[in-house]
């Protein structure tokens, strides 16, 4: 295979140089003065407290060249002035405040009861206190407040440890027992499990040494049978 030398001629780089202005410098090729609702070097990116719906799509045909046209405007979150921001996609509401949730931040987050426009908006659960909630949510009844527990924690306030869990750092943490190697999901407060036969370690997980294996039935003993 012959090689041929090839050269690149008359090529030009322009080229910038600090200069007096006090406004942003460019980091691309533009840098545009954007209007209410975008930001970004071209605008293209709604600004914060905006979002940007799904532009509709037109085509037509112009002098037999195909024309797509996306039409499309930034809005305000609506966040019902409980939340700043919004998913630039979805418009879905951030970081809800005053104990709220939901898309809009128009009901009570998890953990809270109430109503965001009642007299005392929301409110979260006393179970067992307000600082200290382990409920995912809660009613009042007959002026009494019922919580529903998260996973891990039972009692009327939620203020007991469920079976399988067992108190760390003031929180029910799982005791993680393995299912096979364990006679059951309980550990003591230290959160060593009850391992069965020729199982060992905190969770019950691996198998002593020497001749032992682990199946679904838990730590078997290995036996070896000479043939002559």
């Amino acid at each position: 295979m012959r090689q041929l030398p090839l050269g690149l001629l008359n090529v030009s780089l322009d080229t910038a140089i600090p200069g007096l202005s006090r406004s942003e410098p460019a980091l691309g090729v533009e840098l545009c003065d954007c209007p209410r609702g975008y930001s970004a070097s071209s605008c293209q990116t709604p600004a914060p407290g905006y979002w940007l719906p799904a532009p509709a799509v037109h085509m037509a045909t112009v002098a037999g060249t195909i024309v797509i046209s996306l039409e499309g405007d930034a809005q305000p979150c609506m966040c019902n002035g409980r939340a700043t921001e919004c998913h630039p996609e979805t418009g879905e509401c951030l970081n809800c405040t005053m104990g709220t949730g939901g898309p809009r931040c128009a009901s009570c987050a998890a953990g809270h009861y109430g109503s965001p426009g009642a007299p005392g908006g929301c409110q979260a659960c006393p179970c067992p206190e307000r600082a200290r909630n382990f409920a995912d949510a809660c009613v009042v009844h007959h002026g009494k407040v019922q919580c529903l527990c998260k996973p891990g924690y039972t009692g009327p306030e939620c203020a007991g440890c469920a079976g399988g869990y067992r108190r760390a750092g003031g929180a029910c943490v799982s005791c993680g027992c393995h299912a096979a190697g364990s006679h059951s999901p309980h550990c003591d407060a230290a959160g060593r499990c009850r391992c069965r036969d020729f199982a060992t370690g905190m969770r019950c997980d691996q198998c002593r040494p020497y001749r032992t294996y682990m199946d679904e039935d838990g730590c078997r003993r290995m036996y070896f049978t000479k043939s002559y």
